[in-house]
């Protein structure tokens, strides 16, 4: 079922990477907010939901000569709470042979719309990580007294491990380390107290479900030009490599041409 919401057709893409790629929002359902202002009068949820689904058909039927239908989800879900589709669209994938590629194509735009809100949650994340991360640990150098002492050192003291210039060296060292191991627990506690690698690793996770997607709508075979599109359209984020996009199309329209032979 085809669910493209009004406006987001061919924005521009931005080319510096591929998270710049997916943040322009091109092909994204659009979610629109549904207010929660009380009714008039008191009434059970069944009711509400009766009532406000037949004002809004009543909505939609004045809009736009009535060429747009709604999918309307429930808000404790994390897909969009209100998708707009054009109907006529609908209708012509409705009796399109390519059908499964269009179902594939609404499961891949609702987990791209998933991860667009988990990056959304990441980047906020991530600032704040940022915000408090500490600056590098940096060693203390030898102090010079002792550095001169260990210069002027003979072979053999070295390999005495309780020489007072080896064991303050050694001391030295320690603090060293000991400063670094701080940092790193100083950042380990940022990182959970903002969430940051929790959020990153939900982000890559709803990605790679929609890469999976794309990649499966472009090993299925699309028997007409709409189905074609589709892989076009799901390849925009980087999912899939060019070359095998290409090889895929070639594959249809070879198919679609030993049909029509």
């Amino acid at each position: 079922m085809q669910n493209d919401p009004i406006g987001a057709n061919g924005e521009a893409m931005p080319t510096i990477t591929r998270r710049a790629l997916l943040a322009s929002g091109a092909a994204a359902a659009a979610t629109v907010a549904i207010p929660t202002t009380a009714a008039a009068f008191d009434e059970n949820s069944a009711q509400k939901v009766k009532r406000i689904g037949f004002e809004l058909s009543d909505a939609l039927a004045d809009h736009n000569g009535g060429e747009w239908y709604a999918v309307v989800e429930p808000a404790s879900t994390d897909r969009p709470p209100l998708l707009l589709g054009n109907r006529s669209a609908r209708n012509h994938h409705q009796s399109n042979p390519d059908t499964a590629l269009f179902a594939m194509e609404e499961d891949w735009k609702k987990a791209m719309a998933r991860y667009r809100v988990a990056a959304k949650i990441h980047d906020e994340a991530e600032r704040r990580y940022f915000a408090a991360k500490p600056a590098p640990a940096q060693d203390e150098p030898i102090p010079a007294e002792l550095q001169g002492r260990i210069n002027d050192m003979r072979i053999g003291d070295w390999k005495i491990r309780d020489h007072p210039l080896n064991v303050a060296l050694s001391d030295h060292r320690a603090r060293n380390e000991a400063r670094r191991q701080a940092r790193k627990a100083h950042l380990r506690r940022i990182e959970n107290e903002t969430g940051v690698r929790a959020a990153e690793r939900r982000m890559n996770a709803l990605l790679e479900k929609a890469d999976r997607i794309a990649r499966r709508i472009t090993r299925t075979r699309a028997l007409t030009s709409d189905g074609m599109l589709v892989k076009l359209r799901v390849s925009k984020t980087g999912a899939v490599e060019a070359d095998d996009l290409l090889a895929a199309i070639a594959r249809d329209l070879r198919a679609t041409a030993n049909r029509r032979a």
